[in-house]
């Protein structure tokens, strides 16, 4: 009859389901497990690579450092002295050209050893 072909139809997909879902009882955990563990390798080869490149980071930013230190320390008045250029100064402005000065200002010339005081006499 119809009502027993609905009743073994209904048992036989209830069977199919349930076969169904022991295999994913079984599959689902291996499968889980196996995730984690690459995912954990995963990020042990990531962390190993930030490890081995962390002291080359760090170098690479001490270099870069100390070509900064290099160059203010070049820039520096007293490293210009010491290398025997001098600085001028009048009324306490940097001299940068002849052409600023006039006869008869006093001008304060700044060695590494010592400065001296000019009087401007022509121009």
């Amino acid at each position: 009859s119809a009502a027993q072909r609905v009743a073994q139809s209904t048992l036989r997909l209830l069977a199919d389901r349930r076969h169904h879902l022991e295999r994913l009882a079984t599959t689902v955990p291996t499968q889980t497990t196996a995730t984690i563990v690459r995912t954990a390798s995963r990020a042990d080869r990531a962390w190993l690579r930030i490890a081995m490149a962390a002291p080359n980071v760090v170098r690479r930013a001490g270099h870069r450092l100390e070509l900064v230190a290099n160059r203010i320390a070049a820039s520096n008045p007293e490293t210009l002295l010491r290398r025997g250029f001098t600085l001028t100064l009048c009324n306490g402005h940097v001299v940068r050209s002849a052409a600023d000065l006039r006869p008869g200002q006093r001008i304060t010339t700044h060695f590494s050893d010592g400065a001296v005081q000019s009087v401007v006499e022509n121009e």
